[in-house]
């Protein structure tokens, strides 16, 4: 997904904890990804109208990662593992968002190198 810059957000920790199915492919997932310094699991809202809270998975990345490929991947295989009809965002945080989704979830995956 992409947030026009001027957008306001609201970042939570989720409504419902996702599956561990989910968790655990997300993780398995981001441990094939060396570009991925951690992940997180959150819920956001972008304030507009019609818009509702919805899953977001959130990637701190390293420079030269790219985003696309990494963001097909992890959405593989969490289509595995999610119920019909549901989905998961992706967003590729930066530092200031990412110390704002820091301080609301812990990350579910870190990189420990």
């Amino acid at each position: 997904m992409s947030v026009p810059a001027e957008s306001e957000m609201l970042i939570g920790a989720p409504a419902q904890q996702p599956s561990e199915s989910l968790v655990a492919a997300l993780r398995e997932g981001a441990a094939d990804h060396p570009e991925i310094r951690a992940a997180y699991l959150f819920q956001m809202m972008i304030l507009a109208e019609g818009e509702e809270p919805h899953l977001t998975l959130g990637l701190e990345l390293g420079d030269r990662a790219d985003f696309t490929r990494i963001s097909n991947d992890l959405a593989g295989r969490a289509m595995k593992v999610l119920p019909e009809g549901s989905y998961v965002d992706f967003y590729a945080l930066p530092d200031d968002m990412a110390e704002t989704v820091r301080q609301t979830v812990e990350p579910f995956y870190e990189r420990g190198d």
